[in-house]
């Protein structure tokens, strides 16, 4: 199941005055006058996140009905993961592996160099 994230853009519509919307935002969220500052700083802000698709929904909605401006994104840890698989560095498979190569490296290489003596009989 995708979860979602809410990222306000630190905006507001248009058709809503900077004064009321930051001052809604303050009331409805209690934010300190300097967490509205940032908020309101015209950058993009993770609100929430790990949301599913109906709660990032209705806070996106309720975001545009204060006069806000944010939109919705899918995580970027559950875009290309298939059901049931997590991130790691290397799979339990080849952790268990103490010989990466398939070959036994024991055994002796021919030399493979034109010249097999140090220094090359013409002189």
């Amino acid at each position: 199941m995708l979860k979602y994230q809410l990222i306000f853009l630190g905006e507001i519509n248009d058709l809503f005055q900077l004064d009321r919307v930051r001052h809604s935002f303050k009331k409805r969220f209690k934010l300190s006058e300097s967490q509205t500052n940032i908020l309101f700083s015209g950058k993009e802000i993770i609100l929430k996140k790990d949301l599913n698709q109906h709660d990032a929904l209705q806070y996106a909605l309720y975001i545009d009905g204060l006069g806000g401006v944010c939109y919705i994104e899918a995580m970027k840890s559950e875009l290309f993961l298939p059901e049931g698989v997590t991130f790691e560095r290397r799979n339990q498979i080849r952790r268990a592996q103490t010989e990466r190569r398939l070959h036994d490296r024991s055994t002796l290489n021919m030399d493979r160099r034109i010249h097999h003596e140090r220094r090359s009989s013409v002189a």
